[in-house]
């Protein structure tokens, strides 16, 4: 079976990035691998012309009239432009620059060295006479060792945030209705009562952070909402996807100040989103996974653009977990688990260089990235080293009876076997509270050593 294949041949500048242009031909079915090989050979330069044209984003800009939605049944190829790549006409156009007097020859080889000599020892005097008239710097800041960053003014230390604004899904909502009662020293989550509701059964990661690893009176606005995806214009879910939660409630509400004030220097962005986005965009493959992952790396700047033009200055950006380990029916093939696992580490490289880009631009900020995915491999690996999953003895499956929720958080039904929170896994995509509890400590000590992007 064949199918069409379209091979990068130039790229376009979109003033959001490079936008390749690709050439058709008909081959077999890409494997897995290929996609891979060949998002690395192109990710770096894309990288750096991001970096490039950061500065162009504009909030609200729309998609090209040609983009797509994916849903889970949505995987067809997407069609890209065709464009012109003449390199004989290239080639002609280069020759017909160079003189006919500077055709090889010995005399003309001996000018052409002494000219270019010249043009050496100018150049080398100019940065010596005048070293700060070159280009600045165009390489982009990184993810680093926790404490290897200078922190700006806008960060002096954990005791000293106040304030948390938390967008995402599942695994970070407590449905919070941020019409409804607002977080105060009573009630530092607002409502509903603390933990709200979670996928965790009990208390999950920013309950947590909120109230066991604070250093201070924490109030924490979480607009998260469960099955959500980063924007339904690229991988349709839910209809709250972080987009939303960011330019439709807290924009409005909490972006001006007039329903909680809240200072820059003392206020925590956290965006805990991508497990939905990979989960919905497992059956697309080749140049449709590599396109759809670039247009989410540029929402994505959009989104913390916008959070910085109201105010925020420090960033907690967090990856997603290796969802080839979630729980899956045998039915399922390794092929397809494998997957989920590939494209969950593209995510994250991706996260990592949106954190970079975010840094470079914006000298201001401070911005961590913690790596859930390192973190819930080493908990599934050996939950024991952890004190707070001492009781874990089942870490693959999960028990119907549980997944809905149970009446109390060490919950015992026969037909389980063991208690609820003794298994890692409530259902199928949520873990228990122990692991949200390590989460929330472990986030707390990055945080107290400083910004990790730089």
């Amino acid at each position: 079976m064949s199918k069409v294949e379209y091979t990068r041949i130039d790229g376009v500048d979109s003033g959001l990035g490079l936008i390749p242009v690709f050439e058709e031909t008909k081959i077999d079915d890409n494997t897995q691998e290929e996609t891979e090989r060949r998002f690395s050979l192109y990710k770096d330069n894309e990288d750096e012309e991001a970096n490039k044209n950061f500065d162009n984003v504009e909030e609200g800009e729309d998609e090209s009239p040609q983009s797509r939605v994916f849903t889970p049944l949505d995987s067809q190829q997407m069609e890209f432009g065709h464009g012109n790549n003449d390199s004989s006409a290239i080639h002609r156009r280069i020759v017909t620059l160079i003189p006919e007097t500077l055709l090889p020859s010995r005399k003309n080889c001996i000018s052409v060295l002494a000219v270019i000599s010249i043009l050496v020892l100018g150049a080398l005097l100019f940065f010596i006479l005048f070293p700060n008239q070159h280009s600045p710097s165009t390489s982009q800041a990184k993810l680093q060792l926790p404490g290897s960053c200078e922190p700006t003014s806008n960060w002096k230390d954990w005791s000293s945030i106040t304030n948390a604004f938390a967008f995402g899904d599942s695994w970070t909502t407590t449905a919070f209705d941020y019409m409804s009662t607002q977080p105060s020293p009573s009630e530092p989550m607002g409502n509903p009562p603390f933990p709200g509701e979670t996928s965790s059964n009990a208390t999950n990661w920013i309950g947590y952070l909120t109230t066991t690893y604070n250093a201070s009176l924490l109030l924490t606005h979480n607009l998260a909402v469960a099955g959500t995806t980063l924007d339904n214009h690229i991988t349709d879910s839910y209809p709250v996807p972080v987009t939303e939660q960011i330019y439709n409630r807290f924009i409005p509400k909490y972006g001006e100040g007039y329903w909680t004030p809240w200072k820059p220097s003392s206020t925590l962005f956290i965006m805990f989103i991508g497990i939905n986005d990979v989960m919905i965009m497992n059956p697309v493959t080749g140049d449709e996974l590599i396109s759809v992952d670039q247009r989410l790396f540029k929402t994505h700047i959009k989104l913390l653009t916008s959070l910085w033009g109201v105010g925020a200055r420090n960033f907690l950006l967090l990856n997603i977990p290796p969802l080839e380990r979630v729980w899956q029916p045998a039915s399922v093939p390794q092929s397809e688990k494998d997957k989920y696992g590939s494209d969950a580490r593209m995510y994250n490289r991706r996260i990592e260089k949106v954190a970079g880009a975010l840094k470079t631009k914006f000298e201001d900020v401070n911005v961590w990235v913690f790596d859930v995915h390192t973190l819930i491999n080493q908990a599934l690996d050996d939950p024991h080293q952890f004190e707070q999953m001492k009781r874990i003895k089942n870490t693959t499956e999960f028990c119907e009876k549980y997944k809905v929720g149970t009446p109390m958080t060490d919950y015992f039904d026969p037909e389980c076997g063991i208690p609820v929170n003794e298994y890692f896994w409530l259902d199928a995509l949520h873990p228990t509270y122990p692991i949200h509890d390590v989460t929330a400590e472990h986030v707390v000590k990055m945080l107290e050593k400083g910004p990790n992007v730089c």
